[in-house]
């Protein structure tokens, strides 16, 4: 990694930072650094390393990720879904998410965003603590789009999508490659999807 023109070894100032400790204050310039030049997967790996080699680092890094989305990719769109769905799909308990209306052609991955609303009766049925609103807590990826024309189509997939109102819905996002992301805080969501920037 390349910061301030200075090539960094991530690895060796972890080493050297948790001998002496006396590299903690110049650490956060070069994860920060790290983290605009990297995606957002690369990111939550960092996070993880931290946690597990460099605990005293994990805060500084957890507190750069918060405090703005830059991390996030702009180019790829966010869904609000309410808990517990959100939670539901990051668990790969449902892989279905059902919408009244079709999405753009162009539009395959996106992040699961949580927004204020959440259905209490069902977080306390699936014993699912609802995650903080208006977070970006997971990517997915849609794999087909599924149209329901019978009541009987749409309650064949229930175990997928765990909804009984089929007069709602039309179409079924098929998703995979599901993937949680360290939470991004203080995004306001929308109905239909929509970008961080």
């Amino acid at each position: 990694m390349v910061a301030g023109g200075v090539n960094v070894d991530y690895a060796k100032f972890v080493e050297f930072g948790n001998r002496t400790r006396q590299a903690r204050p110049y650490l956060s310039l070069y994860i920060l650094s790290y983290c605009l030049e990297q995606s957002l997967e690369r990111i939550v790996i960092l996070v993880d390393n931290t946690r597990t080699h460099a605990p005293w680092l994990h805060v500084d890094t957890i507190f750069l990720l918060k405090i703005g989305f830059r991390m996030l990719d702009s180019k790829i769109p966010a869904l609000s879904i309410r808990e517990p769905y959100a939670t539901l799909i990051l668990e790969g308990k449902k892989d279905i998410e059902l919408r009244s209306w079709k999405p753009k052609a162009w539009v395959k991955e996106f992040y699961i965003h949580v927004p204020v609303v959440a259905d209490k009766g069902l977080c306390k049925e699936h014993n699912i603590i609802p995650q903080s609103p208006k977070t970006i807590i997971g990517k997915a990826r849609i794999s087909e789009i599924k149209y329901y024309d019978t009541t009987d189509e749409f309650m064949k997939d229930y175990s997928r999508h765990h909804c009984k109102s089929f007069w709602k819905y039309d179409y079924g996002f098929v998703l995979d490659n599901v993937v949680k992301v360290e939470p991004v805080y203080g995004i306001p969501g929308k109905r239909f999807f929509f970008f961080t920037k």
